[in-house]
Parts: C-alpha cells; sequence; structure tokens
C-alpha cells in the first residue's frame, strides 16, 4: 500500500481482518505490522492531511499542551477565598457540618447583640454534631443530592478553613475536567488535535473557573456528565470489538478470542454503571444521562451493523445491568426525595415565577458568550453576543459534517439540558434559564462541538489551519483575560446581584465606620445575607437582628450610626425618631441609619415591603 500521510496507523491490540467491520464504522486498508496488529485507517473525522502515527514533533507539541493545560487548570486551586461567600454557599457549609436553619434563625434573632465569630459558629464544625446531623440535613433537603455535601464534610477534616475545603473539594472537581473533556472526545474521535483542543477550551473557559471555586455541587456534576459519557463510548467500543473477535467464522478472530475477552467483559461497563451512581448522587438533573445514553448507544450499535434503527440494535444486557444497578443503587435516595416531596416542591418553586420569553432567550445567549468571554460582574454587554454567530457557524458544522455516530452524543446531551430547563420556561413560564447552573452540561456539550470543528478545520486546507489556528488562540486569550478579571473582583454576576452586588462595598463601608453596626430586617433571606456578610466583617463589628417580636429597646443606647441589611418595618419602628435613615445602594437591600439631634428633623426610611428581595433559589 503507498504510503500516504492521509492514513493514519494505530493499534486495536487485535488480531483483525478489515472485514470484521462495516464499511460504516472504518475505511480499513489490509492489516499490517508484525502479527497483523496493527491497521491502516484514514480518519472521517478529521480529513485529509492528518498523520497521528507519533512523530517526535508531535510528542513534543503533546507534551506542550499537557503541561500548558494543567498549569491553566490547576489555576482553579488558587485565590478559592477571593470572592465572596454567597447565600447558597454559607447554607452549604451549614448543612455540611449538621446545623440547622432553624438552630441558624434562633441565633440571629435572639435579641442579643452578636459579633461576627459568634454567627460564624453555623459555618464551622462542632463537637457536638456528626455525621448523623449532617445525614439529618441533607435529608431534609432532598432536592440537592449528597454525594457533594458528604464529600465536602471529609474535606473539612482537613486542618483547612472551612470554606477553603469546601471551595477547594469542587476545584478538584474543576481541575479534573478538562482531563474528563480530552478523555470523551479521545474516546469518540480518536487522536489528533480534537482531544487537545477541547481540553484547552474547557480549561481556559471563565464559567467553569466560578463553578469551580464554589462550595456547591456543580463542578463535581460537569465532571460526571464527561466522565460517564467517555465511558459509555468506551464500553461500547470494547463490546463491539468483543463481538467482532467471537465470531468463529473469523480465523483471525479465533486466534486473539482469548487476549480479547478480558478486555471486552465486566471491567468498562462496571466503570460506567460506577459512574452512573456517582452522578446521580450528585445532582438530579443527572438522571438525564440516562436517556440520552440510551439512544446514543442505539444509534452506536445499530451505525455499526449496518442495519435500519431496531430493538437488537442495542446492547441491552449489560447497558440495562449497569443503568439498572445504578438505579437500584438511587433507590435510597428516590425514597428520601419522595418522603420529602411537599418540601421540596416548596423550596423550588421560585422556578415557576414567569418571566419574558426574550429574557430566557437571552439568558441562553449570555450563558454561551460567558463560556469563552466574562469581563464583566454584573450584566453582559449587547455587543458582547457578536460572539454567537461564529459559535452558530461552528455548531452548523459539527452537525453537518461530524462523523457518525459520533456526532449525536454530544447533540443529545445539549438537546436534552435545553429541553428540560428551557422547555418549561417558555410552555408554562419560569425562570431556570436565568440561572447559568442548570445550563452547565449544555454548554460544555456545546464547547467540545466546537472543538472538534476547529480540530477538524485545523486539518484541513492550509487557510483554513490559519483560521482555526487564530480561533483556538483567541479563545484561550479570551479566557484567560476573562479569569485574571474573576480573580481580582470580589463578588460576579452568578452570585445573585440582587443579593450579592452590593454586598462588597457596604461591607466595607461598615468596617469604616468607628463602631461597626449591623441591623439586619426580618425576612426569609435574613439569615443567608447576614451569614454573607459575617465572612467579611471586622472584628470590631456587631450585629442585631430586628423582627416584629424585637423589644423596642434592643437598639443600643450612644449609636451613632447603623447599617441595616433588609430595612423592614419593624427595623424603621425600633429606630424611631431618633435616627435618620436613608436608602444606601439599591434601596432594598441595604440601608444607612445616622442620629440626629433632637433639633434636626427626622427623615424615616420608607419600604415598600413588595419590592424585598425574593427567595433566594437552590439553598
Amino acid at each position: 500500500m503507498p504510503r500516504d500521510p492521509r492514513w493514519i496507523r494505530f493499534d486495536l491490540g487485535l488480531r483483525l481482518q478489515p472485514s470484521s467491520f462495516s464499511a460504516r464504522a472504518l475505511n480499513c486498508a489490509d492489516p499490517i505490522g508484525p502479527r497483523g496488529r496493527e491497521l491502516v485507517w484514514r480518519s472521517p473525522a478529521l480529513g485529509p492531511g492528518v498523520q497521528l502515527a507519533g512523530s517526535a514533533s508531535g510528542r513534543v507539541l503533546a507534551f506542550v499542551a499537557l503541561v500548558l493545560i494543567t498549569a491553566i487548570a490547576s489555576a482553579r486551586l488558587i485565590g478559592l477565598d477571593q470572592l465572596l461567600l454567597w447565600h447558597d454557599e454559607v447554607y452549604t457549609l451549614m448543612r455540611v457540618f449538621g446545623h440547622s436553619a432553624e438552630e441558624g434563625w434562633r441565633l440571629l434573632f435572639s435579641d442579643r447583640v452578636l459579633t461576627a465569630d459568634q454567627l460564624l459558629t453555623l459555618q464551622r464544625p462542632e463537637l457536638g454534631l456528626g455525621l448523623a446531623d449532617t445525614w439529618r440535613e441533607l435529608t431534609g433537603h432532598p432536592e440537592h443530592a449528597p454525594l457533594y455535601y458528604l464529600l465536602g464534610r471529609l474535606a473539612a477534616q482537613l486542618p483547612l478553613e472551612p470554606v477553603i475545603a469546601l471551595r477547594g473539594t469542587s476545584a478538584l472537581f474543576g481541575l479534573l475536567l478538562p482531563a474528563a473533556a480530552f478523555w470523551l472526545m479521545r474516546e469518540l474521535f480518536g487522536r489528533g488535535p480534537v482531544p487537545w483542543i477541547a481540553a484547552l477550551i474547557v480549561a481556559c473557559s471563565p464559567l467553569h473557573l466560578l463553578y469551580a471555586q464554589e462550595a456547591r455541587q456543580y463542578a463535581l456534576w460537569t465532571l460526571l456528565v464527561l466522565a460517564s459519557s467517555a465511558a459509555l463510548v468506551r464500553a461500547l467500543r470494547l463490546s463491539a470489538a468483543s463481538s467482532v473477535a467471537s465470531d468463529s467464522r473469523l480465523p483471525a478472530a479465533r486466534a486473539s478470542r482469548r487476549d480479547a475477552a478480558p478486555r471486552s467483559a465486566f471491567g468498562p461497563w462496571a466503570l460506567y454503571g460506577l459512574l452512573l451512581t456517582l452522578g446521580l448522587y450528585t445532582h438530579l438533573l443527572f438522571a438525564l444521562m440516562l436517556p440520552v445514553h440510551a439512544v446514543y448507544g442505539w444509534l452506536d450499535s445499530a451505525h455499526r451493523s449496518g442495519r435500519v434503527l431496531r430493538s437488537a440494535d442495542l446492547p441491552w444486557r449489560p447497558w440495562l445491568i449497569a443503568a439498572g444497578s445504578a438505579l437500584v443503587l438511587f433507590l435510597p435516595w428516590v425514597v428520601v426525595l419522595l418522603l420529602g416531596l411537599e418540601r421540596t416542591l416548596d423550596v423550588t418553586s421560585w422556578m415557576a415565577k414567569p418571566v419574558g420569553v426574550a429574557e430566557n432567550l437571552r439568558a441562553w445567549g449570555d450563558l454561551l458568550v460567558r463560556g469563552t468571554l466574562d469581563l464583566w460582574p454584573d450584566a453582559l454587554p449587547d455587543r458582547a453576543l457578536l460572539l454567537l454567530l461564529p459559535m452558530v457557524a461552528a455548531l452548523i458544522y459539527y452537525s453537518v459534517k461530524a462523523p457518525l455516530p459520533q456526532r449525536w452524543l454530544l447533540l443529545l446531551i445539549a438537546l436534552a439540558s435545553v429541553t428540560v430547563v428551557l422547555g418549561p420556561d417558555l410552555l408554562f413560564g419560569g425562570k431556570r434559564s436565568l440561572h447559568a447552573r442548570y445550563g452547565l452540561p449544555a454548554l460544555l456539550a456545546v464547547q467540545l462541538m466546537m472543538a472538534w470543528t476547529l480540530g477538524a478545520v485545523l486539518t484541513g486546507r492550509p487557510a483554513g489551519r490559519l483560521v482555526a489556528g487564530g480561533a483556538v488562540a483567541a479563545i484561550a486569550v479570551l479566557g484567560l483575560v476573562s479569569q485574571q478579571q474573576i480573580r481580582a473582583a470580589e463578588t460576579w454576576w452568578h452570585k445573585r446581584p440582587v443579593l450579592s452586588a452590593l454586598t462588597p462595598r457596604a461591607v466595607a463601608t461598615l468596617n469604616a465606620q468607628p463602631r461597626p453596626f449591623l441591623v439586619v430586617g426580618g425576612s426569609e433571606l435574613s439569615l443567608g445575607q447576614a451569614l454573607t456578610v459575617a465572612h467579611r466583617l471586622d472584628d470590631r463589628a456587631r450585629i442585631l437582628a430586628i423582627n416584629a417580636d424585637t423589644p423596642p429597646t434592643a437598639i443600643p443606647s450612644g449609636l451613632d450610626q447603623a447599617m441595616i441589611l433588609i430595612p423592614t418595618e419593624p427595623v424603621i419602628i425600633a429606630f424611631g425618631s431618633g435616627f435618620r435613615l436613608e436608602p444606601w445602594g439599591d434601596g432594598q437591600t441595604w440601608a444607612l441609619a445616622t442620629a440626629v439631634s433632637a433639633a434636626a428633623p427626622a427623615h424615616p426610611y420608607q419600604t415598600d415591603r413588595s419590592q424585598s428581595p425574593s427567595r433566594s433559589p437552590g439553598r
């Protein structure tokens, strides 16, 4: 056979004949190499001009790429305490350490003036609270699957600050996310630039940095979405190879049956089942992977066999055993979820609050852009949406040109995520789409599809290589600049601006006072917001929470100035005419109380209770 650089040499580890494979699956030449273990293959995924038999220069480039991606991903472990610990994260710490919300409310509204350190006992472990207390709190909130929180409990045993321990747990999963992207793309499309580009895009993504440094389960969720998908593709591939090797009509297959059997049996499907189980115990939306994987397995098997889709084409036995085992192992949490269904529906009712179609669609556009470019701590400017144009072009190219059946897996992941999150918002009204965390699997799928497109163009014509190389470099630079911007900030848009945007400024104003004094109004947000602020307060600061039952003498005498968090009517009444209350910032979350002389007129702060911040989603 002529030495054509468009052909790729690779080792299957099996002594197979080209007739063992369907023409749809592989474009093979005659077996070459010792004992026929190598096949020469022209990759329809990468196109002409690709030489992937490892050369010295290729190995050097791979090593440089590995070092670069590892260094970028490892930076997730730096500055874990830089960004504000926001409302949802303080509830994570409470549950991990077994503190109940009722305990927190009793402490906060105890009619006592507290120090920040006294309030922060809710954010630290206590000798009297053990793993049983953690489990009690987790089962009381079954909308959040427990795996991440239990791992956080283990991490908190390390000699680290609790915030560092829990965010560090997320950062470790975020560190592994580029590796999972590499593994999945390698399983789908083989060797070449595509897996490396995918890993680089994910490592440089500012959005994945944000969730890798948050004490929540989303970094682990995205990691398991990719890892379980890669394990499925590997199990299907090895099952297909085993099926070919066991065909007694092929002499070469008979000779290699003993060698092939150990690789095709229990291991790959057991790994897949384990990752499914871990995923289900990480996030309830991971259950979407079950139908996605089932459909992909059906399409993959049908494509290999070259027949019209039939139920017999699905490797039903190993897949059903793996998926069924995962579901059986997940049944205990299903029981917990059913027993707490009424409360779960109550605490997630915020999702049904209607917002406009345009707002939901804009949120998805923002999500896709922020996956690459995120320089703004609040609203994304309209001009940034221009980045959607090349993204859409890359997705169209992938949808048309990517090889079958591999192209379907990423499309199915994106479609399932968008359908479940955006679909109810459009059909019934809701605002799930406004929270980027629920769209993370879809964003990942889009980024991997972009990686395939760039890899395919990079290995094509010279002009295309220049464009693709420039695009890869631009994505990396934009992502790294965005990450640097995030690391220099105190809060960012994903921490709900209505709750967190003003907190750093308010805390700085409070700490600058001669006698820092914080008054907290009674609201369903009070505990979470007070804990968020307490993490940044000076040791001199004092905290007093006021509700309708607080005695009117609670405000200490001699107080000159105070910051008010959530200025409710009881707070206004408690300050009386001796203080001038003024809106601070947005006028809804914060206010400033200043003592006035008897001769000076007081201007009581007027608050519209209907404009108070709404229930915090996802506590």
